[in-house]
């Protein structure tokens, strides 16, 4: 596997437009070429090239970033950054965080819910980002933004492939005068890609960019989506040791954003925004001898987000920034537990948070600084300090030193403080820290870009589940150390490359034992070439190592071997407006596990039509 991905590296890597600039993590837009954070962009065209399944398949071509679940479509999949677990990464949606608390392993987010047929661009900024977005984001925040850009075509999608998969979709949009508006549906299916899983899905985006007057600009924006899946459950063994009971699941997800933004002449900025995010999780499960019994629940999770964000004041080189927020979230669970006799997990919660921050940033010719600090105040829990110091400097004409560290923490979830006493709950407990920093160097290449990171990362306090107390407590610590590094050319006037390569240690440090779904290597890009006006071909590599994995049915193993997967889009206009596509994942047809009992599907097809028509 190592191999393949050094042959990959040498022949390419990942490169950046000089007029590029990221939204995530900051008041007001920011060069990315000179970011003080580690910050990775996915663009439109790069998303429409790949022509991914999943939008899992997307961010696992991306430094740093593991993905962890069974591997189809409908499985629970989340997205771990830096070693960090799946609860430290903050998932937004066009700015609303997604993080939902009533899962059992703390606030993470489903990605399985959102098809990559939706997303338009996705922002990654690896590192403690607790400054500016307050609890959670632990290890870094993905943003995912499926608004259309004022340039986007209106289009028609249809696509059929094997395992009776069905995806079509209709995205239509207009400007009129000094408004513009999007709408958009969508649905997909596709079962028994592996054993007899099964996912399907229907989703509506919506949105209103309207210039009030010169200086006065409102926006909003919502998706709802309706998806249900059956998959295996975790621990389970999967299809292959478990004993082929499915977990049947339905969700329901609505995702509202406010934003009215207010610019002066004096160059002071003003934003107000409201996000709001509702998922509702209907979910039977079976039991997994001999320690998970069956259970049925009902969770609900409602998070509203208030805020203002302001630019004090922007000089040649100065800009201080200041925002504050209100974070409310309630969260309730109806849940049966069948021990042979049934087992009530009912509970409600809810809670508020508070806060306040700011930052300065000094940029000169040669210097970028950034400091910022923020304050939270939780209605439950201490009062939590975060700062961050960001800095870049120009070495040389043609390279880049920058470095971040900070601080940042995340409120215990639902599940694990409000459940009943009897599932071990615990209300007691303290909020989840770490402190964490990197330095990395960017090089500007004759036609590209490379850019290598080392980063560091103590996750402290961290929330485990006591067997002998039979009690949620904050006892563990684990540290995570790594390289991380991209490389962008263009090979040729119609060949490019992106690649990525990464290197962690993740280990409890009391112990030395390294943590389950952990891979110390993990590789991944792609080679775009377009021979003509007319095709364009994409190869895209994903490669994994080796990681500790545990399942209750198998006692005589506890590692997943290493893969490589190949996957290939073939694109062709077929006119001006029409074009015809073909995916093939897993192209070598490897064979392979996710998980210890849960293969990885195999060679898949998918043959789709497009069409596009500018706006």
């Amino acid at each position: 596997m190592n191999t393949i991905i050094t042959a990959f590296l040498l022949l390419a890597a990942s490169g950046i437009d000089p007029d590029a600039v990221y939204m995530t993590a900051t008041v007001t837009e920011k060069p990315l070429d000179s970011a003080t954070a580690s910050v990775t962009i996915v663009d439109r065209e790069t998303i429409s090239s790949l022509d991914a399944s999943s939008l899992a398949d997307i961010l696992r071509l991306l430094p740093a970033v593991s993905i962890t679940g069974a591997g189809t479509r409908g499985s629970f999949t989340t997205a771990e950054i830096r070693g960090g677990d799946p609860n430290f990464t903050l998932v937004l949606l066009n700015g609303v965080p997604l993080n939902d608390a009533t899962y059992q392993v703390g606030d993470a987010f489903d990605l399985s819910g959102i098809s990559a047929d939706a997303v338009t661009r996705i922002e990654i900024v690896r590192g403690p980002q607790s400054a500016f977005y307050g609890s959670t984001g632990l290890a870094g925040v993905i943003n995912i933004i499926t608004v259309p850009e004022a340039d986007a075509d209106n289009r028609v999608l249809l696509a059929v492939g094997d395992a009776d998969l069905l995806r079509a979709g209709a995205h239509l949009g207009a400007e009129s005068g000094s408004a513009r508006w999007f709408i958009g549906a969508s649905t997909e299916r596709e079962k028994e890609r592996v054993a007899l899983e099964r996912f399907e899905q229907v989703a509506v985006d919506a949105g209103l960019d309207i210039a009030l007057t010169p200086a006065l600009d409102l926006e909003v924006t919502g998706r709802f989506t309706d998806w249900e899946s059956d998959d295996y459950p975790d621990a389970s063994g999967g299809p292959v040791f478990g004993d082929g009971a499915l977990r049947l699941s339905e969700h329901r997800e609505t995702v509202l954003n406010m934003n009215l933004d207010f610019t002066r002449e004096n160059k002071q900025r003003h934003q107000i925004t409201a996000g709001y995010y509702r998922h509702v999780m209907d979910r039977q499960s079976p039991a997994v001898f001999p320690m998970v019994p069956a259970a049925t629940e009902h969770t609900g999770w409602t998070r509203l987000r208030l805020a203002w964000r302001s630019v004090l004041y922007r000089g040649e080189q100065l800009e201080a920034t200041a925002g504050l927020d209100m974070d409310r979230q309630e969260g309730e669970n109806r849940s049966t537990l069948d021990l042979g006799f049934p087992v009530p997990g009912n509970y409600r919660d809810e809670r508020t948070t508070t806060g306040a921050y700011a930052e300065l940033r000094y940029a000169a010719e040669h210097w970028v600084l950034e400091l910022s600090a923020r304050v939270d105040d939780p209605d439950e829990g201490d009062t939590q300090f975060n700062p961050r110091f960001g800095f870049s400097t120009n070495l040389s004409p043609g390279a880049r030193l920058h470095g971040n560290v900070g601080r940042a923490f995340k409120l215990p979830s639902f599940f694990a403080a409000a459940s009943p006493p009897e599932l071990g709950g615990n209300p007691n407990l303290e909020a989840e820290t770490t402190v964490g920093a990197d330095l990395g160097v960017t090089f500007s290449l004759p036609a590209g870009r490379f850019d290598i990171t080392v980063f560091h990362n103590t996750f402290e306090n961290l929330v485990d589940f006591d067997f002998g107390q039979f009690l949620h407590v904050n006892r563990a610590e684990v540290e995570a150390t790594g390289v991380e590094s991209s490389l962008t050319l263009r090979l040729a006037d119609n060949l490019d490359a992106q690649f990525s390569l990464t290197w962690q240690d993740v280990e409890d440090p009391t112990t030395g034992e390294g943590l389950r779904h952990r891979p110390e290597w993990r590789g991944g890009g792609m080679l775009t070439w377009s021979p003509d006006t007319a095709w364009r071909f994409t190869l895209d590599l994903a490669a994994v190592s080796s990681s500790l994995d545990q399942q209750l049915p198998v006692f005589d193993r506890f590692e997943v071997s290493g893969h490589t997967l190949l996957g290939l889009n073939v694109s062709r206009k077929l006119g001006e407006a029409w074009q015809g596509r073909l995916r093939v994942d897993n192209l070598a047809d490897e064979d392979y596990e996710n998980l210890i009992g849960y293969p990885g599907p195999g060679q898949a097809w998918r043959l789709g039509l497009r069409y596009a028509r500018g706006r």
